[in-house]
């Protein structure tokens, strides 16, 4: 239960983290319907979206793993991944856990304050525009 509840605390990073996928990739809400009529060329447009839509998939975990490795570092060089966690070892890795993902969280939306400032110009000029999400031609700079 312990396990779990670390893992829910390396959660909370994820969120400072990924919010830079829509930083990096901001995209319009457009209905499928829509993206279906405009998915010729093949290409683009639809390499693009099943990006945006799968990619989450893949930074969550890596993120939820990264902040959770010192706690999983420390528990295999305690006993080795063998027997029950003495009560201590397991403070220890849920603690670390919490400071490693207070951490991520400052840093992830810290640092996406700063993209987002530094890419000002490039979201209002794409997000102001939802015409633009079926063009990727015109958007090819965001």
């Amino acid at each position: 239960m312990a396990r779990t509840m670390s893992g829910h605390g390396a959660s909370w990073s994820v969120i400072g983290i990924a919010g830079w996928l829509r930083i990096y990739l901001p995209y319009h809400p457009i209905p499928l319907a829509e993206r279906w009529a405009h998915r010729r060329p093949l290409g683009r447009m639809v390499i693009r979206w099943v990006t945006l839509v799968l990619l989450p998939y893949a930074v969550v975990p890596a993120i939820n793993a990264a902040v959770a490795l010192p706690a999983f570092a420390v528990w295999y060089h305690t006993v080795r991944f063998q027997g029950r966690i003495p009560e201590g070892e397991l403070a220890v890795d849920v603690g670390l856990t919490v400071v490693f993902s207070i951490i991520a969280f400052v840093f992830g939306h810290r640092h996406g304050l700063r993209l987002i400032h530094r890419r000002r110009d490039r979201l209002i000029a794409y997000l102001g525009h939802p015409e633009l999400g079926y063009r990727p031609r015109r958007c090819s700079g965001v």
